[in-house]
């Protein structure tokens, strides 16, 4: 590419799956907020749900560092539609946890059988919450136990 002042310049793409796992969601984040950006805001309770790389960083499953089966391209297509079919994302849950809770922790698969179900992973375990002052729901990318009725989980 030649700039009006005869420069070359090269064109570069990042591409966030050469990224590691604590990288790659902070690329994400850069505009749907990362944990430092909450952190500075001092936000609080329910606001948070907007901001999924923060929420996912704040779940269990992703551990000090981080897993690339959890970053936010693992499950999302940035180029595609948001699927919004509770069940497409099973096979992304199901690639790290156990479908038996008789089989024992493995190296790929350290995460526990849900004794409920092994469909539609996403409708208990990242719910959607109402934020009552923007009059929509988000869904809840902190991966945990909610239980029905339960509120939000900072």
């Amino acid at each position: 590419m030649s700039l009006a002042n005869g420069n070359q310049t090269s064109s570069f793409t990042l591409n966030p799956a050469t990224l590691n796992a604590s990288d790659s969601v902070d690329f994400c984040g850069a505009c749907h907020r990362t944990t430092l950006d909450v952190i500075q805001a001092d936000m609080h309770g329910i606001l948070t749900v907007r901001f999924s790389p923060y929420r996912l960083q704040a779940s269990h499953c992703w551990g000090s560092d981080g897993d690339s089966r959890i970053v936010c391209i693992a499950c999302h297509d940035p180029h595609r539609p948001l699927v919004r079919d509770a069940a497409s994302y099973d096979k992304n849950c199901l690639s790290c946890h156990r479908l038996s809770a008789v089989s024992n922790p493995e190296k790929d698969h350290p995460g526990a059988a849900c004794p409920v179900s092994q469909k539609e992973c996403v409708s208990c375990h990242m719910p959607k919450y109402e934020v009552p002052e923007m009059h929509a729901k988000f869904t809840d990318h902190k991966i945990a136990i909610h239980l029905p009725g339960e509120p939000f989980q900072e």
